[in-house]
């Protein structure tokens, strides 16, 4: 590549990087986030799965909580949006690092990591917000080159191989979805490479692995060790039950979710047919072809992509699976193929020769420019954000708060607040209850839950037990008016109980909307 290519390529990503660093700043809260943060705030005082109901595995909330602590700051969304934009550098390095190693050209990375960047539903709520969905990725994909060094390098191979596996487990205690990775990397570790007699594969690779796995593990292990009905009940069992009756019941006209295969595969098709994955998908066709040419048949092709580029294939085809597991279906489970399609491209053009590497670069180029036109304008408005703190999200969330621990003090009104969207009264350290720490997402779905497992919950409420709750521990307010229906029960308490209505104003969510503040009555204040 010439060298006014090259400080053309770096100007480009240095822009799209600060776009990056922009949207993820200022992307308005979502309502995802009002799950995955509170209980950051709250671990101090509350179980994660007896007492707040999580329904996923440890690792993101003790990641935050152990930040909050460090830092000594309640700013919970500016923590986790900070951890995603870590997330993002990290992927971005593991990528570069790995096609440096497996000898890929610079071109070939730049548009390897620049499908990853570019993509649009990367670009939204699945690779912005501070949730479960884009954190394990660097783990995921860490755990996959840590495997891939540790068979070049044969000395360093039981450190390389300890640190993938602890990667993988890492990942999987992040999000379930990543635990099906593990498994093809394992087994590869014990039939290649294959010039490696089958005790080094053993004593170098998957040995380390499997005590970097467990120790990688640990968080979870020791959770279900602990508490094991309590952690399948919130993790297992609401995911196949009360979530999916919760939606079948009650329909969104407006907004239908995708429950069936069919839709599933509908939106499958959307998201990887569509964007910068299709582009990555034809551009690794290109190599694939390039390569029978270079090799004159597809025996010899495949012989040549080598047992990396099948590794990676399989890692694609597992994330294509898992991607259909969950109900409802949303964009965000979609991802799981990309970053390991943008190994495979980098592992396939390290396998070619010079004339092909020369043919292949107009398809590059070409492919790296259609995918810039596609997601830049996602990202490049966003640059400005960096110097206009105002305008972060986590600003506006500060600012809420702040004006809704304003209104309780001059009102008098000091205690818990009962509310759907607990990360407006906690970002301001105001107490709020555990039954409706996670926001609707428990809240919404409790009545389905079968008794046998309701016993593993210390403290969770419906829209039907929820005024009993409020009634045995009265709040010193009620904020509603941003979660639809679910929030006629607390208006309903508020009302019932002669709260004063108050109108106030938040910015957090994108658009200044309203929001109702019920304050009880002047004899009830302070109590």
């Amino acid at each position: 590549m010439s060298r006014p290519a090259r400080v053309l390529l770096v100007g480009l990503a240095g822009l799209l990087l600060l776009g990056l660093v922009g949207r993820i700043l200022t992307y308005p809260l979502q309502a995802d986030e009002q799950f995955y943060l509170p209980p950051a705030l709250l671990l101090d005082r509350y179980e994660l799965y007896r007492d707040l109901g999580f329904t996923h595995l440890p690792n993101l909330p003790l990641l935050l909580a152990a930040l909050v602590q460090i830092t000594g700051s309640a700013d919970v969304l500016m923590i986790g949006r900070l951890v995603v934009l870590a997330s993002w550098a990290a992927v971005l390095a593991i990528l570069y690092r790995t096609g440096r190693a497996e000898g890929a050209g610079l071109l070939a990375i730049a548009a390897a990591t620049g499908f990853v960047l570019l993509d649009t539903n990367l670009l939204g709520e699945a690779g912005i917000a501070a949730t479960n969905n884009f954190v394990p990725v660097p783990f995921a994909v860490g755990g996959v080159a840590c495997f891939l060094a540790a068979t070049r390098h044969k000395t360093r191979a039981p450190l390389l191989a300890a640190s993938s596996g602890l990667l993988l487990a890492l990942a999987a205690g992040f999000k379930a979805n990543y635990a099906p990775f593990i498994v093809p990397v394992a087994l590869a570790a014990m039939i290649v490479p294959p010039e490696w007699s089958l005790r080094d594969r053993l004593v170098r690779l998957a040995a380390p692995m499997l005590v970097g796995g467990v120790l990688g593990g640990l968080p979870t292990l020791l959770y279900l060790a602990a508490d094991p009905a309590g952690v399948l009940a919130s993790v297992f069992h609401a995911h196949r039950g009360p979530q999916v009756a919760y939606w079948l019941a009650n329909p969104d006209p407006a907004d239908p979710k995708v429950m069936g295969m069919a839709g599933k595969l509908i939106l499958a098709r959307e998201l990887w047919l569509g964007g910068s994955a299709l582009l990555m998908l034809l551009a690794t066709a290109v190599l694939l072809l390039l390569i029978k040419e270079q090799e004159g048949g597809w025996r010899q092709a495949v012989r040549r992509a080598g047992w990396k580029s099948g590794l990676m294939a399989v890692l694609i085809g597992t994330a294509a699976i898992v991607s259909f597991l969950p109900t409802p279906a949303f964009p965000q489970y979609y991802v799981l193929p990309l970053p390991f399609g943008a190994l495979l491209l980098l592992v396939l053009h390290g396998r070619l020769a010079p004339p092909q590497r020369v043919q292949a670069r107009p398809v590059l180029a070409a492919a790296l420019a259609l995918a810039v036109v596609n997601g830049a304008p996602s990202l490049l408005p966003s640059a400005a954000g960096i110097v206009q703190p105002s305008q972060w999200a986590s600003s506006k969330l500060r600012n809420d708060g702040r004006q809704l621990a304003d209104v309780m003090q001059a009102a008098g009104a000091a205690g818990r607040v009962a509310t759907l969207e607990p990360l407006t009264p906690l970002v301001v350290r105001n107490n709020i209850y555990p039954e409706l720490a996670l926001g609707p997402f428990v809240y919404r779905a409790a009545d389905w839950i079968e008794p046998k497992h309701r016993r593993q919950y210390r403290h969770i409420a419906s829209p039907t037990t929820i005024g009993a709750v409020l009634g045995a521990r009265p709040p010193a307010a009620v904020l509603v008016g941003g979660q639809g229906k679910l929030d006629d029960a607390l208006a309903d308490f508020a009302r019932r109980n002669g709260y004063l209505p108050q109108e106030i104003s938040v910015r957090s969510g994108g658009k200044v909307r309203t929001r109702t503040l019920y304050l009880p009555p002047a004899s009830a204040r302070g109590r």
